[in-house]
Parts: structure tokens; C-alpha cells; sequence
């Protein structure tokens, strides 16, 4: 098949279904981090290997090249209607692994600058804390009826 031969009835290159997946995980890495050094993404904690072997490459013109994958069928997968919830879906994975490096980040911040916001964002992760309006019922009600005089439609107050 001629390479800029489109499929009928197979728009986005559905065709290459894994590495469309692997587009998604590479697509939903942190671009600050593509590009770095293995030993770099290792002290960041990333260590899974297909994910550092993807963080090595920087660009989707990179990507394309590795995977065989050609720049119309990575333009088509970027408007599926799909990318962004399959993103998050992708991202939530990766990203929860860090998250124990993240909260001790957070801590050492906040004891070395003990700043409000980061302390206040500590509790709400850590304890399920959260800020909340309190509203507190009595028990009693009170009502209030005035007589309006067709004549005085707005009487004053007595």
C-alpha cells in the first residue's frame, strides 16, 4: 500500500490499534521530562521500561520514526474525538505512581518554607480535609406577616 494511502472506512488509522495505545501513553507523558536522561527519569521515580524508553523520545516526529507511524495518521489520531478522555484515562495510571513522591515533595516543602496553601493541601490529600461552610438549624423558625392595605401597598415597618 502506497504510504500516504488512507484506508476507507479506517479514518485515524484504527488499523494500528497498539500503537495507537502507546501514542496515548507517550502523548500523556509530561513533555518536560521527554528527552532527559534515563538516570534523570529514575531519580524523578519514573521506572517502568516501555515508559522511560518513550520518555527518551522527545517529539512526535521521533515517535513516528520508532513506531513506523506516518505524520497523517498521528495528524488523524489528534482530532479523534476520543484523544483527550483517552489521555486521562493514560495519564491517571502513570501519574499515580508518582504520587508518593510527590506527597514527600510536599511535605519537605512544607516544613522548610511552612507556607499555608501547601500545608492546607496536605490536610485536604492526607487527612480528607476540607474547607466547609457550616450551617447550624436551631429548631425554631420564625415567621413574619404583614397586613397590606390595598390602599398602602407598602406599609411601614412596625
Amino acid at each position: 500500500m502506497p504510504k500516504n494511502h488512507k484506508r476507507k472506512g479506517n479514518p485515524g488509522g484504527k488499523f494500528k490499534n497498539r500503537e495507537f495505545s502507546i501514542y496515548i501513553l507517550w502523548n500523556s507523558l509530561p513533555s518536560i521530562f521527554k528527552g532527559e536522561t534515563e538516570e534523570n527519569l529514575k531519580k524523578a521515580g519514573f521506572s517502568d521500561p516501555l515508559t522511560l524508553e518513550l520518555l527518551a523520545l522527545r517529539t512526535q516526529g521521533d515517535f513516528a520514526r520508532k513506531f513506523g507511524i506516518g505524520q497523517d495518521t498521528l495528524s488523524d489520531w489528534n482530532k479523534r474525538e476520543d484523544l483527550i478522555k483517552e489521555l486521562d484515562k493514560v495519564r491517571g495510571k502513570w501519574a499515580q505512581k508518582l504520587t508518593s513522591n510527590v506527597i514527600a515533595a510536599l511535605y519537605r516543602k512544607i516544613l522548610k518554607e511552612g507556607d499555608a496553601s501547601r500545608a492546607k493541601l496536605w490536610l485536604q490529600y492526607i487527612e480528607n480535609w476540607s474547607e466547609r461552610l457550616s450551617l447550624e438549624n436551631t429548631g425554631g423558625v420564625n415567621i413574619n406577616i404583614r397586613y397590606v392595605d390595598e390602599d398602602n401597598p407598602c406599609p411601614k415597618k412596625t
